[in-house]
């Protein structure tokens, strides 16, 4: 018997626990892949979520704004299986919360028992620290801002209300004062806060009220009244104050009472003098009347038959108070005129004036919580001072009354940055909050008002 064996060649077999390998990894790849495409996904759905909140959380429209961006978000993922992500936005005092949602569907379905769509969720939250802003820039438009520094100035001012202004949906939590300070201040058409006394016509006005049926200081053909201008007489010349010494912080903390006291209210300014200038800043003509008997020429010391006069540092820049939009930041900026002397202890009185709480009501009814109490912790309070030049005129006792009231308004928590324009003045320096002093010069100028507005942090949404 013989015996013989055949080998032939076997193709395209595989061991059963070969398969079962194959099989196996795919699976895990598969798994893994599905993984990597689920943790893509929710760390999208994160991303997508933080951006939704940070845009509603502090928006009077905080849902449809959340919604918007969840939308576009959501749109740019579809093609990694994201179906429309949902969200439900939570507003509340102090911050808000914002659930989302999502399904993904699997792709490698033929390695996966379940292909059910994952349905993703993420829940994020923030505090809104919402602080409310009130902030008085009291600006010296004495007759040396006039040419290009006050080109300048009003272009830095402008990019400091970009800044401040920049987030429209929450510019009612700012309030920005502008405060004109020349030889005197022009508060506006604000003839309530003046005390009745003063309004009268004196002896020496009688007869040229007589002769142009003036009932009072009031009547809109005064200088003065038929442009809005109110100017008030300043407090030393009102108190008799001649001396350094006299001005202390007992007197200084009589300025900052409301006009509801009679004791402390201003007095209106009338000038009976012929003014040195005959226009504005803006061309508006200075306007003069003489009593027909005291005419040609005027003659001053005829105390029974004085004239009414437009003074040339009663200007035509007057305060604006509040402003809440960038628009009418802009526009009152716009209305700002080189004048006349130097008074900054005048503007710094005045702009105190527009952070007091003291003052609250008085400057506007539709605003009437302004200004806020001190010490309120989402409230900031900020005056700028800007000024290039020195008191020329009284200035010991004008230096003396400007420092003093910086620190009065310091101790009741006013945050005071101070800007010395081409110039070099102690009082300006003394007058700022530590590491707020800045000097400044017509290059530099832009950037420094910059530089302020960014240090104003307005809202904070901390995780």
């Amino acid at each position: 018997m013989s015996f013989f064996s055949f080998q032939g060649r076997q193709r395209g077999a595989i061991s059963p626990s070969l398969a079962l390998m194959l099989v196996g990894a795919l699976t895990f790849m598969a798994v893994v892949v599905e993984t990597i495409r689920l943790n893509t996904a929710s760390s999208r759905l994160s991303g997508a979520a933080d951006a939704a909140l940070y845009s509603g959380a502090d928006s009077e429209n905080g849902e449809a704004d959340a919604a918007q961006l969840l939308a576009v978000n959501s749109a740019s993922v579809d093609r990694n299986g994201m179906s429309a992500v949902d969200g439900q936005l939570m507003q509340k005092e102090g911050g808000a919360t914002l659930t989302v949602s999502t399904r993904v569907a699997p792709e490698m379905t033929g390695f996966i028992p379940d292909s059910t769509p994952v349905r993703l969720s993420q829940q994020v939250a923030a505090n809104t620290l919402a602080t409310t802003l009130e902030i008085a820039l009291m600006l010296d438009v004495s007759d040396s801002m006039s040419g290009g520094p006050m080109t300048k100035i009003k272009q830095g001012l402008k990019e400091f209300g970009d800044i401040v202004f920049s987030n429209e949906r929450r510019n009612h939590h700012k309030a920005v004062s502008i405060i004109p300070a020349t030889g005197l201040v022009n508060i506006g058409d604000y003839p309530a806060f003046f005390h009745p006394d003063s309004v009268v016509l004196s002896r020496g006005l009688r007869l040229l009220g007589k002769e142009r049926r003036w009932p009072d200081l009031l009547d809109r053909e005064v200088p003065g009244r038929a442009r809005g201008a109110f100017c008030a007489q300043l407090q030393e010349d009102v108190d008799g104050i001649n001396s350094v010494r006299q001005v202390n912080s007992a007197w200084v903390a009589k300025l900052e009472q409301p006009p509801s006291s009679n004791r402390y209210r201003p007095w209106l300014y009338v000038s009976t003098k012929e003014p040195g200038i005959t226009r504005y800043g803006d061309g508006t003509p200075l306007l003069s009347f003489k009593p027909s008997s005291n005419d040609n020429p005027y003659l001053e010391n005829r105390r029974d038959k004085l004239g009414a006069f437009d003074h040339a540092d009663c200007g035509v820049s007057k305060i604006v108070p509040f402003i809440t939009t960038k628009k009418a930041f802009t526009g009152g900026v716009d209305s700002l005129y080189s004048e006349f002397n130097t008074n900054n202890a005048e503007g710094v009185m005045w702009a105190w004036r527009l952070l007091s709480p003291l003052w609250q009501g008085h400057w506007s009814s539709k605003l009437a919580d302004l200004p806020r109490k001190y010490g309120v912790v989402s409230n900031k309070k900020i005056m700028v001072l800007f000024s290039d030049g020195n008191h020329l005129i009284n200035a010991a006792v004008r230096d003396k009354k400007q420092l003093e009231l910086c620190r009065a308004m310091k101790r009741n928590g006013i945050v005071i940055y101070s800007i010395d324009f081409e110039n070099r003045s102690p009082v300006v320096q003394a007058c700022a909050s530590s590491g707020n002093y800045y000097r400044a010069s017509s290059r530099n100028i832009r950037t420094v008002m910059k530089q302020i507005a960014l240090s104003i942090d307005d809202i904070v949404l901390t995780r």
